[in-house]
């Protein structure tokens, strides 16, 4: 996430970045809003964090060691943006995984 957050902000957008730890997120700078919500429990905050937003980017992933949290997260997420009316944008990722390259 920190990687599209620092491209988002070279461009000169203005981003809205959600965290469960929020001290995760680049050094406060101009075009950039830290909101603390942690997705895997009620999501206090969210919908007055995505409220205003254009696109919605999801970075959210598993930590290993840790109960999955990825698709409770990405469903809780849509049930906001639905009520907010701001229409899902899927993005396909391109990962190399032994130098092969994999599509999800």
């Amino acid at each position: 996430g920190t990687k599209v957050v620092e491209a988002a902000l070279k461009e000169s957008h203005t981003v809205v970045a959600i965290a469960r730890r929020v001290e995760a997120l680049p050094e406060s700078q101009s075009g950039l809003e830290k909101v603390c919500v942690d997705l895997s429990g009620p999501c206090e905050g969210l919908a007055a964090a995505l409220n205003g937003c254009d696109m919605v980017m999801s970075c959210v992933g598993n930590r290993p060691k840790q109960a999955p949290v990825v698709a409770a997260a990405t469903e809780k997420l849509f049930e906001k943006l639905k009520i907010l009316g701001i229409a899902p944008c899927f993005v396909p990722i391109i990962l190399m995984i032994n130098g092969r390259q994999q599509s999800l």
